[in-house]
Protein backbone atom coordinates (compact mmCIF):
# COMPACT_ATOMS: atom_id res chain seq x y z
CA UNK A 1 0.00 0.00 0.00
CA UNK A 2 1.35 3.76 -0.53
CA UNK A 3 0.86 5.93 2.25
CA UNK A 4 1.59 9.61 2.57
CA UNK A 5 0.61 9.68 -1.31
CA UNK A 6 -2.59 10.25 -3.35
CA UNK A 7 -2.45 7.87 -6.51
CA UNK A 8 -4.25 9.22 -9.55
CA UNK A 9 -4.26 6.75 -11.93
CA UNK A 10 -3.55 7.89 -15.75
CA UNK A 11 -6.38 6.51 -18.39
CA UNK A 12 -5.31 3.80 -20.64
CA UNK A 13 -5.36 5.77 -24.12
CA UNK A 14 -7.77 4.27 -26.64
CA UNK A 15 -6.12 2.13 -29.43
CA UNK A 16 -7.33 1.46 -32.38
CA UNK A 17 -8.43 -2.07 -34.01
CA UNK A 18 -6.13 -1.78 -36.48
CA UNK A 19 -2.78 -1.00 -34.21
CA UNK A 20 -4.27 -3.41 -31.38
CA UNK A 21 -4.36 -6.54 -33.98
CA UNK A 22 -0.87 -5.69 -34.97
CA UNK A 23 0.24 -6.76 -31.51
CA UNK A 24 -1.49 -9.34 -30.92
CA UNK A 25 0.00 -11.01 -34.07
CA UNK A 26 3.45 -9.74 -33.70
CA UNK A 27 3.28 -11.52 -30.24
CA UNK A 28 1.57 -14.39 -31.82
CA UNK A 29 4.20 -15.03 -34.05
CA UNK A 30 6.59 -14.63 -31.74
CA UNK A 31 5.76 -17.12 -29.19
CA UNK A 32 5.52 -19.50 -31.96
CA UNK A 33 1.81 -19.76 -33.42
CA UNK A 34 1.02 -19.51 -36.34
CA UNK A 35 -1.67 -16.89 -37.70
CA UNK A 36 -4.54 -16.84 -40.43
CA UNK A 37 -6.86 -13.38 -41.38
CA UNK A 38 -9.54 -13.82 -43.76
CA UNK A 39 -10.69 -10.48 -44.75
CA UNK A 40 -14.42 -10.22 -45.43
CA UNK A 41 -14.13 -9.64 -49.66
CA UNK A 42 -17.43 -8.22 -49.67
CA UNK A 43 -17.42 -4.99 -51.79
CA UNK A 44 -20.51 -2.21 -52.07
CA UNK A 45 -20.10 -1.29 -55.68
CA UNK A 46 -21.85 1.52 -57.75
CA UNK A 47 -25.20 0.23 -57.50
CA UNK A 48 -24.93 -0.23 -53.79
CA UNK A 49 -25.04 -3.68 -53.92
CA UNK A 50 -22.30 -6.09 -52.36
CA UNK A 51 -20.17 -8.23 -54.51
CA UNK A 52 -18.20 -11.23 -53.16
CA UNK A 53 -18.04 -14.09 -50.38
CA UNK A 54 -21.43 -13.70 -48.77
CA UNK A 55 -20.47 -16.70 -46.11
CA UNK A 56 -17.39 -13.99 -44.85
CA UNK A 57 -20.15 -12.20 -43.11
CA UNK A 58 -18.86 -12.47 -39.34
CA UNK A 59 -16.21 -15.04 -39.26
CA UNK A 60 -13.42 -14.20 -37.01
CA UNK A 61 -10.46 -12.02 -37.36
CA UNK A 62 -7.83 -14.14 -36.88
CA UNK A 63 -7.28 -18.17 -36.45
CA UNK A 64 -3.91 -18.80 -34.04
CA UNK A 65 -2.57 -22.51 -34.50
CA UNK A 66 -0.03 -24.20 -32.47
CA UNK A 67 1.02 -27.45 -32.08
CA UNK A 68 -2.59 -29.07 -31.10
CA UNK A 69 -4.22 -26.08 -30.55
CA UNK A 70 -6.58 -24.17 -32.30
CA UNK A 71 -7.54 -20.31 -31.29
CA UNK A 72 -10.59 -18.44 -32.54
CA UNK A 73 -10.16 -14.60 -31.94
CA UNK A 74 -12.22 -11.82 -33.07
CA UNK A 75 -10.23 -8.08 -32.04
CA UNK A 76 -11.96 -5.38 -30.76
CA UNK A 77 -11.09 -2.20 -29.70
CA UNK A 78 -12.33 -1.33 -26.75
CA UNK A 79 -15.37 0.23 -28.01
CA UNK A 80 -16.23 -2.09 -30.70
CA UNK A 81 -19.27 -3.80 -31.30
CA UNK A 82 -19.46 -7.47 -31.85
CA UNK A 83 -22.04 -7.54 -35.20
CA UNK A 84 -24.75 -10.14 -35.30
CA UNK A 85 -22.97 -12.19 -37.91
CA UNK A 86 -20.25 -12.11 -35.68
CA UNK A 87 -21.84 -13.15 -32.66
CA UNK A 88 -23.52 -15.76 -34.79
CA UNK A 89 -20.14 -17.02 -35.92
CA UNK A 90 -18.89 -17.00 -32.28
CA UNK A 91 -21.76 -19.04 -30.94
CA UNK A 92 -21.91 -21.69 -33.87
CA UNK A 93 -17.83 -22.10 -32.63
CA UNK A 94 -18.08 -22.36 -29.22
CA UNK A 95 -21.37 -24.82 -29.49
CA UNK A 96 -18.63 -27.12 -31.56
CA UNK A 97 -16.25 -26.83 -28.62
CA UNK A 98 -13.79 -24.61 -30.20
CA UNK A 99 -11.74 -21.79 -28.51
CA UNK A 100 -13.50 -19.05 -29.47
CA UNK A 101 -13.09 -15.52 -27.83
CA UNK A 102 -13.12 -11.80 -28.32
CA UNK A 103 -9.78 -10.06 -27.59
CA UNK A 104 -9.65 -6.14 -26.35
CA UNK A 105 -6.87 -4.19 -25.91
CA UNK A 106 -7.70 -4.32 -21.94
CA UNK A 107 -7.59 -8.17 -22.02
CA UNK A 108 -3.68 -7.34 -22.64
CA UNK A 109 -2.32 -9.97 -19.75
CA UNK A 110 -4.74 -11.80 -20.48
CA UNK A 111 -3.79 -12.38 -24.07
CA UNK A 112 -0.16 -12.59 -23.33
CA UNK A 113 -0.61 -15.30 -20.79
CA UNK A 114 -2.66 -17.40 -23.46
CA UNK A 115 -0.09 -16.81 -26.55
CA UNK A 116 3.05 -17.43 -24.19
CA UNK A 117 1.42 -20.57 -22.17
Amino acid sequence: AVTGRKVNPQPVPQVSERLFQEGVVELARLCGWKGWHFSDSRRQVGSGALVGDADAAGWVDWVFVRGKVALFRELKSDAGRVTKDQEACLTALTGAGLDVEVWRPKDWDRIVETLSE
